[in-house]
């Protein structure tokens, strides 16, 4: 498929579906059925347990002096209750349960989102259920041209996400976050979509 031509159709799927809080069915290749939808911020219950069992193991091998006298876990919701009222939400379920979500904002720049917040329950990667995030994103605000992120460097599966999906390593968004154990990622819109084209193509 022409690079150009690709990206045309992308976004011309995305503008016709862009329902704003639309709820949304994908089928993945083994049949499994997930819901997307956006979230308001009261009825983030099911995410911040998510949150927390998905972080839990991503920080598992972090020292525990890193969480001081709060501790990991309260740290967490600390985190995710800071962060509830900044963002927006779509959430990601299967048979009514919460299997992943992305948290985000549009930053001051025009036409570019922050993405802060990314999980995915472990039993259910490797679904294209990131991608579907992404794509989500895109149908709720087709005019992004950007998505800038910050992640721990220790985090293997957001840098493997990024790596997959054309991001591309630059100083942290977040300014207040130590540069020493935090990168950064930006990708253009036209890049990811023309990414994701190439994986349909398979």
């Amino acid at each position: 498929m022409n690079k150009h031509l690709g990206v045309i159709l992308f976004f011309i799927i995305l503008l016709a579906s862009s329902t704003v809080g639309a709820e949304r069915l994908f089928l993945d290749k083994k049949g499994n059925e997930f819901c997307f939808d956006w979230v308001a911020a009261g009825d983030l219950h099911e995410e911040e347990q998510l949150f927390i069992q998905v972080f839990k193991e991503l920080y598992k091998d972090v020292p525990e002096v890193y969480f001081g006298s709060e501790g990991l876990v309260a740290m967490l919701q600390r985190i995710f209750d800071e962060e509830k009222a900044k963002h927006n939400f779509i959430s990601v379920k299967k048979d009514d349960d919460v299997v992943g979500f992305v948290s985000f904002r549009e930053t001051e720049r025009d036409h570019e989102i922050y993405l802060k917040l990314i999980a995915v329950d472990p039993a259910y990667r490797q679904c294209g259920i990131g991608k579907e995030l992404i794509l989500s994103i895109l149908r709720e605000l087709p005019n992004t041209e950007k998505f800038v992120l910050d992640t721990r460097k220790t985090n293997k599966v957001v840098i493997s996400f990024c790596k997959e999906f054309g991001f591309k390593s630059r100083a942290c968004f977040d300014k207040t976050l130590p540069q020493e154990w935090y990168i950064g990622f930006e990708v253009e819109v036209s890049d990811i979509l023309t990414k994701i084209g190439h994986l349909f193509e398979v």
